[in-house]
């Protein structure tokens, strides 16, 4: 049975838009696909692994080629757990709000303790980066202003570039992108914006 999972960054429960917009994608998504199986990750609630000194030698024992200590290879083996959770998945969902023009710093550590070299990607002077995750992936993001390419504050989003440059490191090119902005100022505004994003969603999810 195909399965799909959403992670979700944002603390604001029923207040977020990214995860309202996500719900609703997975509305239509279960609608589209009954069979399929979906789980949920929030990583607000979600215990990761701690990525410190006996994590970081584990991971440069890796580098080297040499064999992990006792406490290196208890490090090594959850976060080689952790990251392969996403093997089991056929499709992935991501719901990112914006912060500081970036991610939530839940995500990032998220990014930090499962991308391992072998585990996700592999590299070699020969081929640069080669990822091994390869699966498609939906995004839905938020912004409480929006950002247009072809606008003034493009140079501020460091969100979109900096989640997606991760996510073609580590195979997984098939990317598909729904943005909810602005969620700030006029309500008249916002409704707009948001249900721009909720037929944009609907869409994705009935061919995802």
């Amino acid at each position: 049975m195909p399965n799909l999972l959403h992670i979700s960054a944002s603390p604001r429960g029923e207040l977020s838009h990214s995860r309202a917009v996500a719900r609703e994608f997975l509305d239509d998504y279960c609608v589209a696909n009954p069979s399929h199986g979906i789980d949920t990750i929030d990583l607000w609630h979600h215990d990761l692994p701690a990525l410190d000194d006996a994590a970081i030698a584990a991971k440069h024992a890796v580098l080297r080629k040499l064999p992990h200590s006792d406490l290196q290879a208890e490090a090594w083996s959850s976060i080689v757990a952790e990251a392969s959770r996403l093997f089991s998945y056929d499709k992935l969902l991501f719901s990112v709000p914006m912060w500081n023009w970036s991610i939530p710093f839940v995500l990032k550590r998220f990014i930090d303790v499962i991308t391992q070299p072998g585990v996700l990607f592999e590299w070699s002077p020969a081929t640069g980066y080669v990822g091994l995750l390869k699966k498609p992936v939906a995004i839905i993001y938020s912004s409480s202003f929006a950002y247009p390419a072809d606008g003034d504050m493009q140079g501020f989003d460091h969100q979109k570039s900096y989640f997606e440059h991760w996510l073609k490191v580590i195979g997984c090119n098939d990317i598909s992108t729904v943005t909810i902005a602005p969620t700030a100022g006029p309500e008249a505004v916002v409704s707009a914006a948001r249900e721009a994003a909720r037929q944009q969603a609907k869409h994705l999810a009935l061919d995802f």
